[in-house]
């Protein structure tokens, strides 16, 4: 009786182990964007928030910075609020990546309305950021 229940459990556990394989890979630059527009409208603006890169955020913070300073009232008051409704609106598809160094690529990309575009994809923090 034992082994059988041995047996049964392990027969479980392989299954379940099989069904999450897929789940801890590590996402390509061009799979990381793809997976993003799809988060941005499920999520919204956090979904884009948490895939970008410290260098974005800084680049954001500055932008914001010099919004307020300057005060832009026509810029608008979060760009990742904006990006994230483009994303999810425009609906862009990554088409390929071009690694130039082994943590810096870019990633060709083609909206829906068949406007090609490239955007830069950094390693950082065990993933790849916008």
């Amino acid at each position: 009786m034992i082994a059988k229940l041995t047996m049964r459990a392990a027969a479980t556990l392989a299954i379940f182990a099989a069904g999450c394989a897929g789940r801890g890979r590590q996402l390509g630059p061009a799979e990381a964007f793809d997976e993003m527009v799809a988060a941005s409208g499920e999520e919204g603006p956090g979904a884009v928030e948490s895939r970008i890169s410290r260098e974005s955020h800084a680049l954001l913070e500055e932008y914001l910075e010099r919004a307020i300073e300057v005060r832009a009232t026509n810029l608008p008051a979060n760009p990742t609020e904006v990006l994230a409704a483009q994303l999810a609106g425009q609906g862009p598809k990554a088409t390929g990546e071009e690694f130039t160094a082994p943590d810096t690529a870019w990633v060709d990309l083609v909206y829906a309305s068949g406007v090609p575009a490239r955007v830069r994809y950094v390693r950082e923090g065990g993933g790849w950021r916008f």
